[in-house]
């Protein structure tokens, strides 16, 4: 039984689950196949929605 709840995170608007995050790559899974990708090029769910959040107050401002 696995009770690891996966990471997503988006790849260039692709939501995708990261299988292990490393300094400069990552292991990533779409669609059931499995990729190895620049951590960098990574924006994790968490951080975009901050990032949806700022933006909309900066355009309340």
């Amino acid at each position: 039984m696995n009770t690891t709840l996966p990471v997503k995170a988006f790849y260039f608007g692709i939501e995708v689950e990261i299988i292990c995050q490393m300094t400069h790559c990552s292991l990533i899974r779409f669609n059931d196949r499995s990729f190895v990708v620049p951590t960098a090029d990574l924006a994790l769910e968490q951080n975009f929605k901050k990032t949806a959040e700022c933006a909309d107050i900066a355009w309340a401002a």
